[in-house]
């Protein structure tokens, strides 16, 4: 079963903004942590300077999808950064207490040899999907969680944003497709010959 955490996002300017920013971090506070007591929501607030805007404030949220999957939590970790690795994902960061393993952000064209629309909702542009046409800056993030004996919860994060290589342009907020999380924890399952 797949389970996803979400949290609203603000956009806009001014004090509009303020009361936003403000009203999300209260539903924010009401939102329950998506893997125990240790853990913060994730929302961001960005400045941008865009054209025809000042100070236009932005607050990103992100979204977990969570899967269970019928291996044992140390063999799940013990496979996790190989699968990273064979999908072209250089693992930056892994925490063996956490049974974690991410990377905050890097640069990306292609992921397992699919082109990052795949992956990602970066809008649309004259030219196509902007996920394929601008540069994508990728972070994922995969945390592992025993639920029950014999049972993990693989629980990942995908989030991107794109800047259009061509132009000064101001970079998109790219919405993850749900897909990539959903590979990741196929694929742990499949080199343990639970997939």
């Amino acid at each position: 079963m797949t389970q996803r955490t979400t949290i609203s996002t603000v956009l806009g300017s001014g004090t509009a903004v303020a009361a936003g920013v403000a009203a999300l971090l209260l539903a924010t506070a009401c939102v329950s942590a998506p893997t125990g007591e240790g853990d913060t929501s994730l929302v961001e607030t960005t400045t941008s300077s865009i054209p025809g805007y000042t100070g236009l404030i932005t607050t990103q949220d992100y979204e977990y999808v969570s899967k269970e999957i019928p291996v044992e939590l140390e063999l799940a970790w013990g496979v996790l950064p190989g699968i990273y690795q064979e999908l072209g994902i250089p693992v930056a960061t892994s925490d063996p207490t956490k049974r974690m393993v991410a990377n905050p952000g890097f640069e990306v064209q292609r992921i397992a040899g699919s082109r990052m629309n795949r992956w990602l909702n970066c809008g649309t542009s004259r030219t196509g999907p902007m996920a394929n046409a601008y540069q994508v800056t990728l972070t994922v993030q995969t945390e592992l969680k025993e639920v029950a004996e014999g049972t993990t919860e693989v629980k990942s994060l995908v989030k991107g944003t794109a800047l259009n290589r061509s132009t000064a342009g101001y970079q998109v907020s790219c919405k993850s497709r749900e897909t990539l999380e959903e590979v990741i924890a196929d694929k742990v399952a499949e080199a343990l010959g639970a997939g």
